[in-house]
């Protein structure tokens, strides 16, 4: 018999390598080998079996099983496949991703392997008319997502079928909640056990003795068999996308799972991505009809926009004045910060023109929009304010609550950034200090990205004010129209007409270390000579600087660096088009490939 195997060296990329069975070995896909090669001995998961046949060279022998039941079901293996074809990653790094860490460290079969495990039963119940759906969720204020996910979870469970939760933060109040649907539910969290503890809650899983599993990218590859729903928890979660090799992201992953196991999906978010609004409008997705589209705010009262070119600072009068009658008046205040690339920023007070300034970047002496000389340097992050905001209002309870500061204590007010979306509270009034913070970033799922931030921490409060320069881009408008639909279908129109995804792919090669800028410039050069032989040739952005380096350094001082110095940095080559895929055969080991990057700036 030979068996063709994966090992477990990442430089191989896509190849699988073929060795003899010893006759006194049973294996059999999905067993975990220890294999010879180039001089080491080495892991690798058995792909298939097949008969022997003559070979014009010598075939090496398996040496010896580490584990011999299948550790990877046939649909693991292809869904593998699927991510290692998509995302250009070595199959061994995915597969080996899939399996617990434990494994890659054992060379002998761990006591409990040797006994044979007790298959999973795979139940009565028949696919019905209707199952194998794919489901989109949409709940802006997250009223009646637990209800709808007790409801599909207990119906699921009761035709003896299993269920994947997949939620980007384990913390939140809602897994509690859902662990408590089932008797046989386990929350996967990498935090909470040991390497050789997740290994063993691996096999019960495999074993049949939990049927609903909850977690993120650990939870994605559970070995739960007769999987008949997977649920994907706020569905445009950057959290989702991984962002070590192999960089998959978890959403796509989960629907290629769901069409290989037959199995419903749902993905829920209080706004969808576009990329999921884009296939709920080509029929790829069904909207779940307890809930009209579009999204709503659904708030008695309106939004408040204070227009900032018509103040001196970024706490406006109309914002003191809230705060001081809900200081009177035992009322909580919110005040909200976008703080993604947010430290250091300039503000024009003629026309709002604002830019974020990079380390060491200083303000520009004219305004690129309106060539004023009225820009300011502003700085404005969580602990600048609190400490203002102690000054203006000594006897208030004032708490932070981000990264640096997360514990809830008693307060009048509370100062955040989107780390409050981690709690499931509503307050008196939140009030947004800079609505445009983080437009001017280099990304073009900004204004995306804000859409929703903004809408997120909106919903967090009852009266709710937005402080801008721009009271007339057309965020703010569709923010007061509560009209994400519209919103969405310019943005698309924008993406399609520039060629953003979702209507073509991206792909973002880096490169970091000794003469970057000398071998990005070579590895562009080749592919544009090779992109130009194409009928339709793809977009090539760069060589380039990568906005935020490394050692902090920003874009202008880049080129300001002497020779030697610039040679450590980290530069940036950007496909796009219908199918950059071809190019990537020129692109050395050495660079780092990330398909479909939600990353962009560092």
């Amino acid at each position: 018999m030979l068996a063709q195997i994966t090992v477990d060296k990442k430089a191989v990329r896509n190849k699988f390598f073929t060795y003899r069975v010893p006759e006194n070995l049973r294996v059999k896909p999905g067993s975990l080998v220890l294999v010879p090669f180039h001089g080491q001995r080495v892991v690798g998961v058995i792909n298939s079996v097949h008969q022997d046949k003559p070979m014009r060279f010598k075939i090496k022998k398996i040496e010896s099983i580490i584990y011999p039941q299948s550790l990877l079901s046939q649909n693991q293996i292809k869904l593998a496949g699927f991510i290692a074809k998509k995302y250009f990653a070595p199959i061994s790094s995915v597969i080996f991703a899939i399996l617990p860490q434990y494994l890659r460290r054992i060379k002998r079969p761990p006591a409990a392997s040797r006994q044979q495990t007790a298959k999973q039963k795979a139940g009565s119940w028949k696919l019905e008319a209707g199952s194998c759906n794919n489901y989109l969720l949409l709940d802006p204020e997250n009223k009646y997502t637990l209800k709808i996910y007790q409801k599909a979870v207990k119906k699921t469970l009761s035709r003896g079928q299993n269920v994947l939760l997949l939620v980007p933060d384990l913390s939140i109040d809602l897994v509690q909640q859902i662990k408590l649907f089932s008797k046989k539910s386990l929350v996967l969290n990498k935090d909470d056990y040991t390497d050789k503890e997740i290994f063993l809650k691996w096999q019960m899983i495999r074993e049949g003795k939990f049927d609903l599993v909850i977690g993120s990218h650990l939870a994605l590859f559970a070995p739960l068999g007769n999987l008949g729903l997977i649920i994907v928890h706020q569905e445009r979660n950057q959290y989702y996308k991984n962002e070590q090799s192999p960089k998959y992201h978890l959403r796509e992953a989960a629907f290629e799972m769901a069409r290989l196991n037959r199995a419903n999906l749902i993905l829920q978010a209080e706004i969808p991505s576009l990329e999921s609004y884009l296939a709920l409008k080509n029929k790829k997705l069904k909207l779940i009809p307890f809930r009209n589209f579009p999204t709503k705010l659904k708030s008695k009262n309106k939004i408040k926009i204070i227009d900032l070119k018509q103040e001196r600072g970024l706490l406006s009068l109309k914002t003191l004045k809230t705060i001081e009658v809900n200081l009177k008046k035992k009322k909580k205040t919110l005040l909200f910060l976008n703080r993604k690339g947010f430290s250091r920023f300039c503000i024009c007070s003629d026309c709002g023109f604002s830019k974020h300034l990079e380390s060491q970047e200083s303000a520009p002496a004219l305004c690129p929009d309106c060539q004023s000389t009225n820009g300011r340097e502003h700085s404005f992050g969580t602990r600048r304010l609190e400490f203002e905001l102690k000054k203006l209002f000594p006897k208030a309870k004032i708490i932070r609550f981000d990264k640096e500061s997360n514990k809830i204590s008693d307060f009048d007010i509370i100062i955040t950034t989107s780390y409050i979306f981690k709690l499931n509270q509503v307050f008196d009034t939140t009030i947004i200090i800079l609505a445009e913070i983080g437009l001017s970033l280099p990304n073009f799922r900004s204004e995306e990205e804000l859409f929703y931030t903004l809408f997120r921490a909106l919903n967090l409060g009852r009266e709710k004010i937005i402080q801008t320069f721009y009271p007339e881009h057309r965020i703010i408008k569709y923010l007061l129209k509560d009209d994400f639909k519209t919103f969405a279908d310019e943005e698309l129109k924008l993406r399609q007409e520039n060629g953003y995804p979702p209507f073509t792919t991206l792909i973002r090669l880096t490169y970091e270390g000794n003469n970057a800028k000398k071998e990005a410039t070579k590895l562009a050069g080749l592919l544009n000579k090779l992109n130009q032989s194409y009928n339709s040739p793809n977009e090539i952005l760069g060589p380039a600087p990568v906005f935020i380096q490394p050692a902090g350094l920003s874009r202008t001082k880049v080129r300001d660096l002497p020779r030697a110095a610039a040679r450590n940095l980290k530069y940036e080559i950007i496909l796009k088009g219908k199918n950059p895929y071809p190019l990537l055969s020129l692109v050395p080991d050495k660079w780092k490939v990330d398909v479909e990057p939600v990353e962009l700036l560092k």
